[in-house]
């Protein structure tokens, strides 16, 4: 514990051994201390030692048994893989297997738990715990633990379990929704792989802008100049991901490290997609760059799963410290700008290809898939109520559909309506904006459930993302 090792039962049994050792010394001293020994004490003395011991190991047994029984979602009938160090060894062994079959040699793979995987699979291995990679343990250092997939995007993706990445939940987090798609679940557990959709993004050090980056001119402070930037050609659409490169020029050494936010705007002015983070990744702060360079600055970016489209998205994009005071942005013209940031670009974005699913963990089979959905006004006033229709593409029936309205900021229910559906088709709710409400942009989203069952919004390995499928936010006004 005080080396901050992971408590996996399997790190501490040699501790059992050693310990077991040493007091076996100690009560053997203390046996022949006695002022009268009796040529029983020591057998007796080991005996009691070796069922002390012998207890911890069972313990231990039984444990693992216990996370066999609660964790494996497959019986698993080789009795090696009942034993340390766990459950995860037919799952591992068995998509390390299947890579080797299935993908080109030199395909990067990346995976949590390295060591099976990698040795069946005999791919080049991005390690997210950082024990191939130093860069990767330096951004560990630093509490980043999804920098090794946005910085390496490996063509594959071995994830195992409802949380690879433990402390980042890395199926709620849009970019890679749509980055990575699953093509295998492997039969003994609960492996995926995921396979890259598109192209890595990769930027190099230029000493001038590629030719496809789009020519803009904003000075923010006097610190850097952003000459340009790269985005994926139009029209845009959830179903891909939007890698995104903005070409920074250094106007002088920055005094402090600044955090880059990125907004996309649909066309009722609500944020269909964000991220804030430090450039470069994180890798080198701003307080290192050097007048005159070139930063090319690599940020990606997701939609919500089902944005009111089709519509026209705008950037927004600004720096700001670590009190969260931004830096003044001025235009080519030296006309300042609003809020602080830099509006440029408008994209079209087409509605998903797909529908969102709605379903039940298993053995349960309740599912509801949801195409698309439409307000009857783009904003909400207060005290007033506005229709909205969610379009039911499949549907387990009957399941109880529920819409609300969330105030995001204070984390608390403004409205909330339930209605049965038994089939698919158009569902309609009347959603009734409260008077008196100080939230401005609340969120609006899906439960549903079945019976006492609750339906979860999957991804389409079915691993779960939320409790609710996020809608849209939408503007709360006066009437």
């Amino acid at each position: 514990m005080v080396l901050g090792v992971t408590p996996y039962l399997w790190y501490y049994l040699p501790f059992v051994a050693v310990f077991s050792a040493l007091a076996a010394v100690g009560l053997t001293a203390l046996a022949c201390l006695a002022p009268d020994q009796r040529r029983w004490l020591r057998p007796l003395v080991f005996g009691l030692l070796l069922a002390v011991a012998a207890s911890g190991l069972a313990r231990a047994h039984l444990l693992m048994q216990q996370q066999l029984r609660d964790y494996a979602d497959l019986p698993i009938t080789d009795a090696r893989s009942a034993v340390l160090p766990g459950v995860q060894i037919p799952s591992y062994r068995q998509a390390g297997q299947w890579l080797a079959a299935n993908t080109p040699p030199q395909a990067t793979v990346g995976v949590a738990d390295v060591g099976l995987i990698g040795y069946y699979s005999q791919r080049p291995m991005i390690d997210f715990w950082g024990l191939l990679d130093r860069n990767v343990a330096d951004a560990l250092a630093r509490r980043d633990v999804v920098w090794a997939l946005v910085a390496n995007q490996p063509d594959y993706l071995a994830l195992y379990g409802e949380a690879p990445l433990f402390g980042y939940d890395i199926f709620k987090d849009r970019w890679f929704q749509s980055a990575y798609e699953p093509i295998h679940r492997v039969p003994a557990g609960k492996v995926v792989i995921y396979q890259r959709k598109l192209p890595r993004v990769a930027p190099e050090a230029l000493d001038a802008p590629p030719p496809d980056a789009v020519p803009t001119v904003f000075r923010f402070g006097d610190v850097v100049e952003l000459v340009a930037y790269s985005a994926p050609p139009a029209p845009w659409s959830p179903d891909t991901p939007l890698n995104v490169v903005f070409y920074w020029r250094v106007l002088r050494q920055p005094e402090r490290d600044y955090v880059v936010f990125t907004h996309l705007r649909d066309s009722r002015g609500a944020i269909v997609a964000t991220r804030d983070a430090p450039p470069l990744l994180g890798t080198r702060p701003m307080s290192q760059w050097q007048p005159g360079e070139l930063i090319a600055d690599y940020h990606p970016l997701g939609f919500d799963p089902l944005p009111l489209a089709p519509t026209d998205v705008s950037f927004e994009i600004g720096l700001y410290d670590a009190e969260g005071q931004r830096l003044p942005v001025v235009d080519g013209a030296g006309a300042a700008q609003p809020w602080d940031e830099a509006d440029f670009g408008s994209y079209p974005l087409l509605p998903a290809s797909a529908p969102a699913m709605l379903a039940a963990e298993p053995p349960h089979e309740g599912r509801l898939a949801v195409a698309s959905y439409s307000l009857g006004a783009d904003t909400l006033a207060r005290g007033r109520t506005t229709p909205l229709s969610i379009d039911v593409a499949e549907c387990n029936c009957p399941v109880q559909l529920t819409a609300e309205l969330w105030d995001v900021v204070d984390q608390r229910l403004l409205w909330q309506q339930t209605l049965a559906v038994e089939e698919p088709g158009r569902v309609g709710f009347d959603v009734a904006a409260p008077e008196g409400e100080m939230a401005v942009w609340p969120q609006l989203r899906l439960r549903a459930s079945q019976g006492n069952v609750p339906l979860r919004f999957t991804d389409r390995a079915g691993n779960p993302v939320d409790d609710f499928l996020p809608l849209t936010l939408v503007l709360l006004v006066d009437p």
